[in-house]
């Protein structure tokens, strides 16, 4: 504010028809914006004279009030100027004050607002082309204002203007002009190397101007990739420089081997390095100086031939790391460490470094400060070390320097080679954590495993999916194999970790995406049973119909395999899709699946159809039917991993077909019938027995984590039918001890109650009437137990006749007592 309350920043000038005024007020940045122009209230009276007004700003600015100077010239001549009531003369000072004013304001504050320097250029043009010819100081401060702004051939150009004679001045502007363009990066950099090489034609330069323009020159054709005629030129201005500054020639010789290390020539390098790294050159905290031993580090790294060599070049870098914190060469150091440590197989050591460096990249991206190092080199490095370490199968390690090259980035800057090992390693590490398994297998199919790693392994297959899903992605309109490719691993990892909603519409896409593709089948195939497994019955449907329709058509190559194993997945569908009218097309369709027109017994399709047909005959009460398909399975594949399940429907089809003998048997028929049919019941519930005994021992064997809902529900009512089998035999007193057992396993299932039911009909039957008041007390309160709604259970193991036969056992138990008395 100046002394007249007036606050610098009240209006903004704006050029108009009278040359370079400025009239639109406008806000104040932070007090960082200056202004040259206010409009006051003007009233039409004689024009005073202005020199005092504009002697009183010259006086201000040199005792550097720029603000007092700014707030003369805004009130006591701006209103006039604007009222073209100035001379040409008087307009050209009030000009030149105001631009010397705003550049000395802008010091002051010490911010720099691009407003400021556009109103410093319009007020000295302006003060140009009302006559006014700048000296040595004006233009400097002009060529200031084009460098801030961007605009350097206007900065040259008044550089130009500078006398011979104000070296400094000339010598400051170009420093500015190159680190300008140099803080531009690499669209200025040509331009800066052609300034420097025209400035450096100079006969009249200083020695210190020469020296730090040969550095930047060397600086700039290294950026660009000149190596050779950066060594060239400074081969030719060493020797005549010799006595020059001792820190200025060290940091020409770091230039110097910086260049001959990018021509490999290390020999040289590590010479002309070891100067600059010499004592008394440049100081131990100097970043030139950490430079130079990071390039004397990094040729040895490339020289080392041996163990002893490694190490040497590793613990260059590890000093380094130590004693160059702070400086551009630090990030480097601990790069180069962790490249070193991984040559020498010290795989926790180089972790740990490039960990660090990953870590202090995130720290100083936070913090919005410029990196001396380009992440993607850094993940370039972390790459190679990730595919060393897949190589020779350390997935976890592989794991970990993929991971950290992915810390570097954001999912959306991620480089495609990045992303491309995360979902290796990710999927590796799921191999790993697999075992000697097949490593194709869904994770439904794996029986073994415990449920946390079973976990684990999942987490990293969807992981591995979605960086394969994100790879896909990046190449879907330049590279279409890729594309396709990446897609295509995705959806496989998708199915086996059993995300089933991410592999339909991975698939989906694969398969209206890529129509050429030798995979398109098999992906119609898996997308199908991925709709079926989420019960699209009718979408999986017309998936498996196309299939085979194209197979009949030889519409498409490759699509034989697939169309031959779309019958019995297809049936399946039909079975299920809740409409009955297709289910006798859905049990032909598995039957033609058996007659060898697409190949042997030993396919894996023939085992699914011998599996679903005896469903299929179990469900419509044919048992004969369904224990002759499952019986052939069970003998042509006794290990196939649905073997305890054959094993529970076999069983139960020979409990329920000696059920249906039974009652036939009241049925007139001779009696040779009715022994024969006896002797089969008998034989049948034994083999039932026989059969609930394996799944009973097979599946209670197996960890509860690892069985799943159906086997729970079969081992458990295993338990219970193994009673009703003997007791349907009249062994009665197998019979509760089968029931016992059960009750024991399942003390507060409600299925209990069949267990205690029978209990009771088994001492009934055996006229022990005290046990089995007993036993009918005890089946009594555990009824009375239990809410309603446990009856709703569709899979519990009691029906009308059990209900019936303890009404019948209740009956005859106190119809026996009451007779006793």
């Amino acid at each position: 504010m100046s002394e007249d309350g007036t606050t610098i920043g009240d209006l903004q000038p704006e050029a108009g028809s009278g040359g370079g005024l400025w009239r639109l007020p406008v806000l104040a940045l932070g007090g960082a914006l200056l202004v040259g122009g206010a409009v006051n209230a003007f009233v039409n009276r004689p024009a005073p004279d202005h020199r005092p007004a504009l002697r009183e700003a010259a006086q201000q600015l040199s005792r550097e009030d720029f603000r007092g100077a700014i707030s003369t010239l805004n009130k006591r001549v701006f209103p006039y100027l604007a009222e073209d009531q100035l001379s040409t003369e008087l307009a050209a000072e009030y000009h030149l004050l105001l631009g010397r004013a705003l550049v000395g304001g802008q010091g002051e504050l010490d911010v720099r607002v691009s407003e400021n320097d556009q109103n410093v250029v319009a007020q000295y043009l302006q003060a140009e082309r009302l006559g006014v010819v700048l000296d040595t100081a004006d233009q400097a401060r002009l060529a200031d204002a084009y460098i801030a702004l961007g605009r350097f051939d206007d900065a040259e150009r008044r550089v130009d203007l500078l006398p011979e004679t104000d070296q400094p001045t000339r010598e400051r502007l170009i420093r500015n002009l190159v680190e300008a363009r140099l803080d531009i990066g690499q669209p200025r950099r040509i331009e800066a190397l052609e300034f420097l090489s025209g400035a450096l034609t100079d006969p009249k330069m200083s020695e210190e101007h020469r020296l730090w323009s040969l550095a930047r020159q060397a600086e700039v054709r290294l950026a660009l990739g000149f190596p050779d005629e950066t060594v060239n030129q400074l081969l030719r201005e060493l020797p005549l420089l010799q006595q020059s500054d001792p820190e200025a020639l060290a940091e020409l010789y770091l230039w110097l081997g910086r260049a001959y290390f990018e021509l490999d020539a290390l020999r040289e390098a590590d010479r002309h390095l070891a100067r600059a790294d010499s004592e008394g050159a440049l100081a131990p905290s100097d970043p030139r100086r950490a430079m130079a031993r990071l390039y004397l580090a990094r040729s040895a790294a490339r020289q080392a031939t041996d163990q002893l060599e490694l190490e040497a070049a590793r613990d260059r870098f590890a000093a380094l790391v130590d004693t160059a914190g702070g400086t551009p060469a630090y990030l480097h150091a601990l790069l180069g460490l962790g490249d070193m440590e991984a040559a020498l197989g010290e795989g926790r050591a180089a972790i740990e470094a490039y960990g660090a460096l990953v870590e202090e990249v995130e720290l100083r991206k936070r913090a919005f400060e410029e990196l001396p190092i380009d992440s993607e080199g850094i993940a370039q490095s972390l790459v190679a070390r990730y595919q060393e370490s897949a190589g020779v199968g350390d997935s976890s390690t592989a794991l970990e320097y993929a991971s950290l090259a992915g810390d570097l980035f954001t999912l959306d800057e991620m480089p495609p080679t990045v992303i491309e090992a995360l979902g290796g390693a990710h999927e590796a590490r799921a191999e790993a954590l697999l075992g000697d398994r097949d490593q194709g297998l869904r994770l439904r199919d794996l029986n073994d495993i415990d449920p946390g790693r079973l976990q684990q392994i999942k987490r990293h297959l969807i992981q591995a999916a979605g960086f394969f899903r994100t790879h896909a992605d990046r190449y879907i309109l330049d590279e279409y194999d890729v594309y396709a490719d990446s897609l295509w691993r995705a959806a496989g990892l998708y199915d086996r970790a059993g995300d089933t909603r991410a592999t339909v519409t991975t698939l989906t896409e694969f398969t209206e995406a890529i129509r050429d593709d030798a995979r398109r089948a098999e992906g119609r195939f898996i997308l199908a049973q991925a709709q079926q497994s989420l019960g699209q019955y009718g979408v999986a449907a017309e998936l498996y119909r196309g299939l085979i329709a194209d197979r009949a058509s030889n519409a498409r190559d490759g699509v034989g395999v697939w169309a031959d194993r779309s019958h019995v997945p297809l049936a399946q569908s039909l079975l299920l899709d809740g409409d009955s009218a297709n289910d006798t097309e859905a049990e032909d369709m598995l039957l033609a699946a058996l007659d060898g027109r697409r190949g042997g017994p030993d396919r894996a399709e023939y085992r699914d159809a011998l599996f679903e047909l005896g469903r299929v005959f179990d469900r419509s009460g044919r048992h004969d039917l369904a224990i002759e398909r499952l019986t052939e399975l069970l003998e042509r594949a006794p290990e196939d991993p649905r073997a305890l399940a054959v094993k529970y429907r076999l069983a139960d089809n020979y409990r329920r077909l000696a059920d249906q003998i039974e009652e036939r048997l009241p049925e007139t028929m001779r009696q040779s019938q009715v022994r024969a049919l006896k002797v089969d019941r008998v034989a049948y519930l034994n083999r039932a027995i026989e059969m609930f005994e394996d799944v009973r021992d097979g599946l209670g064997a197996k960890q509860a984590a690892l069985r799943t809902a159906l086997e729970d529900v079969q081992l458990r009512n295993a338990y219970f039918y193994l009673g009703d089998c003997a007791f349907d035999l009249g062994e009665h007193e197998r019979a509760i001890a089968f029931y016992s057992a059960s009750r024991n396993r399942y003390p507060r299932d409600p299925a209990v109650l069949v267990a205690l039911i029978q209990i009771v009909n088994a001492y009934v039957a055996m006229g022990d009437l005290r046990s089995a008041r007993t036993a009918n007390v005890r089946a009594r309160d555990f009824y009375a137990s239990l809410p309603d709604d446990v009856w709703d259970d569709p899979n519990l193991p009691m029906g009308r006749r059990e209900w019936e036969r303890w009404l019948d056992s209740s009956a005859k138990l106190y119809e026996g007592l009451a007779s006793a008395g």
